[in-house]
C-alpha cells in the first residue's frame, strides 16, 4: 500500500524548473475495478525526458484523447518537445522506498522555435 509522505502536490516547476521535455513514449492508462483492469482507457502516461537535466521521467494525463499517436511520434524526423499545464508531484513511500508520481491536467506540443529554459 502507498503511503503518501505530505497530503499536498509540489508543482513540477519547483522540482524541475526547466518546463521543456522530450517525448519518448506514450502509453495508455486504464481503469482498475476490484483490482481487475478493464478495457476502459481513463489517460495516458507520457515518457519524457527533462530537457535541462534529462532526467526521464512519466506524466499521467486524465484525457480521452492523446496528444499525438504513436505512429506520429515513430515517425516524427526531429524530437517532438512537450511541455505540461498544471502538472504536479506527489511524494509517497512504497515497501520503503521513496517514489514520485507526476501527473497533469493537460499536455502541449512545443513549437521549434519556442525554447524554455
Amino acid at each position: 500500500m502507498k503511503k503518501s509522505i505530505v497530503n499536498c502536490q509540489i508543482p513540477l516547476e519547483a522540482i524541475l524548473p526547466c518546463r521543456d521535455f522530450y517525448l519518448k513514449n506514450i502509453s495508455k492508462i486504464f481503469e482498475y475495478v476490484d483490482r481487475n483492469k478493464t478495457d476502459k482507457v481513463i489517460g495516458y502516461c507520457y515518457t519524457v525526458i527533462n530537457v535541462g537535466n534529462l532526467e526521464e521521467c512519466k506524466v499521467k494525463v486524465k484525457s480521452l484523447i492523446p496528444l499525438i499517436s504513436e505512429k506520429e511520434l515513430d515517425a516524427a524526423e526531429n524530437y517532438v518537445r512537450v511541455h505540461f499545464i498544471g502538472a504536479k508531484v506527489r511524494y509517497y513511500v512504497l515497501n520503503n522506498r521513496l517514489g514520485a508520481s507526476i501527473t497533469a491536467d493537460d499536455v502541449e506540443l512545443i513549437d521549434d522555435e519556442e525554447v524554455v529554459l
